[in-house]
């Protein structure tokens, strides 16, 4: 017989799929070939991701398109057709055209365009503005909405908006306008205002550290200074650009956004004077280019707590195939290395993510007529989450030898009560090799193994007497030269995390 031996493998490094089999396999064996709907945490795993649920199970009201969403002191605030509605969770309340809210005959236009929002306090009062670029620009103040006034025909239609140095930025086709300090509604130079005249038609605006950065789809600038007499306009790139605003996000000390050939950090496309460096998204750019491709539109959001990035596309496709891409940054700041996976599931086209209080609030909208709050609950709102994560092709120590496989020991960490099941492909799962049956793992197993003892209250730290078991032992079959281990999960349950693996096999020698 001949002598076992164990190879552990560490799961990590995310989606990638620019590498050839054999080297994926040999040099990175914790990567995945493919990871869908589970996140690579950053201290290493994949854990499957949350759902997300109803905000409110009241539809917004209206038959228009949504068309803009945020949320702001405790409230989803929403944009459908011509009116505005805000929400705290139990009843949507039209905040447009209202005698109660002083707003009577105000709305927005009537156009399809985004609607955009941004917050600000000159005056020791939170405000939101809302901006629509049919010239229809609000703000929301002290419990009362007014015309957003005094902004100058370069600005009217403005598409975009930031909050810079105590000044409103506007931007519209090639122009920005802003505010005197502290005023959103004076705009003269005389006080402190003015415009700015850029070379493209801008995508979009950001503010970060001490600078604005104005991106158009051929370039992106860089504004400093404080007020009108040392603001200061400089370009970074007149290379490249972003093709859609709703992707520009501040991560980990850097700035990301969609260029035409992926996802990019700013600091990476500055610092190193070499655009192919600044491409974050090269380990899975064959999806990344189908992702582009296969959407019209974009949004995105940032998870602070996971350094995680996530953005999703729009299409045509049912709200259950709808797809996103998750990027988690793993380098220190200024750096440019980023796991990847992906989402099926979640169909986004506007969304947002906050803090309220100490709780990371993330809401969304799609062509349904509701807002939904995502990484809230355990299905895709009362639809399983099918997530799966295979291994690259494991050639485990040398691909030319014949082993022979007997057990595996599974590392995880589960939240609850879990289903998994495993699948083992074995030499690519060509046709005439023959490839083992399917294990089930659970927590619902015999009584001569391991499980969940005890009972428990998931997501409130109360676990009574519970016992969550976090390794598996399973027996295998097969024999082969190269080995890949699917892992699904689907259900309703609580996310598991899968931290790594040993297998126990035989190598049987050259034939």
């Amino acid at each position: 017989m001949d002598r076992w031996q164990t190879y552990p493998v560490s799961f990590a490094g995310g989606l990638q799929t620019n590498l050839s089999s054999l080297e994926q396999g040999m040099s990175v064996p914790g990567t995945a070939q493919k990871l869908i709907n589970f996140e690579p945490a950053i201290d290493g795993g994949y854990r499957r991701i949350k759902g997300y649920q109803k905000y409110d199970t009241t539809a917004v009201p209206g038959t228009d398109d949504i068309r803009g969403l945020c949320f702001f002191k405790d409230a989803a605030y929403v944009a459908r057709g011509p009116n505005l509605y805000f929400s705290g969770g139990s009843g949507w309340a039209e905040l447009t055209d209202n005698l109660t809210y002083g707003s009577v005959g105000l709305t927005l236009g009537t156009g399809t365009k985004a609607v955009r929002f941004a917050t600000l306090d000159f005056d020791g009062n939170d405000t939101l503005l809302i901006l629509d670029p049919d010239g229809k620009a609000l703000q929301y103040k002290g419990g009362v909405l007014s015309r957003l006034t005094g902004i100058p025909l370069d600005g009217s239609s403005a598409e975009y908006v930031a909050v810079f140095k105590n000044h409103v930025f506007l931007a519209s086709g090639r122009n920005v306008v802003f505010s005197s300090p502290y005023s959103t509604s004076d705009y003269t130079a005389a006080s402190g205002g003015g415009v700015i005249n850029v070379t493209h038609e801008i995508t979009g605006l950001i503010t970060f550290r001490d600078m604005l950065l104005i991106f158009t789809e051929n370039s992106i600038l860089q504004l400093t200074g404080s007020t009108i007499a040392d603001f200061n306009v400089r370009p970074i790139t007149d290379n490249l650009g972003c093709v859609h605003p709703d992707t520009i996000q501040e991560i980990g000390g850097d700035v990301i956004f969609l260029s035409p050939d992926g996802l990019r950090l700013v600091s990476g496309t500055e610092r190193n004077d070499d655009f192919g460096l600044g491409v974050v998204s090269r380990g899975v750019q064959q999806e990344m280019k189908l992702f582009i491709e296969n959407h019209s539109s974009f949004c995105s959001i940032v998870i602070p707590t996971k350094s995680q990035y996530r953005v999703f596309g729009t299409s045509s496709t049912p709200n259950s195939e709808g797809r996103g891409i998750i990027g988690v940054q793993t380098a220190p700041q200024g750096g440019d290395g980023m796991m990847w996976a992906e989402t099926i599931g979640i169909k986004a086209e506007f969304a947002h993510a906050t803090y309220s209080g100490r709780e990371e609030v993330v809401i969304f909208s799609n062509d349904t007529d509701y807002v939904y709050k995502m990484e809230s609950g355990n299905s895709f709102d009362s639809e399983d989450i099918q997530a799966t994560y295979i291994t690259p092709h494991l050639p485990i120590t040398d691909p030319s030898t014949r082993k022979t496989l007997y057990k595996m020991d599974v590392f995880t960490d589960p939240e609850g009560s879990f289903d998994l099941t495993i699948d083992t492909i074995i030499d690519y799962e060509v046709t005439n090799v023959v490839q083992p049956v399917q294990k089930e793992v659970s927590s619902n197993v015999g009584a001569d193994e391991f499980a969940l003892y005890g009972t428990s209250v998931y997501d409130t730290g109360e676990y009574s007497n519970a016992v969550i078991n976090d390794l598996f032992k399973i027996n295998l079959e097969g024999s082969g030269k190269m080995f890949a281990f699917k892992f699904i999960s689907e259900g309703t349950l609580p996310p598991i995390s899968l931290n790594a693996m040993s297998i126990q096999y035989a190598q049987n020698g050259r034939r």
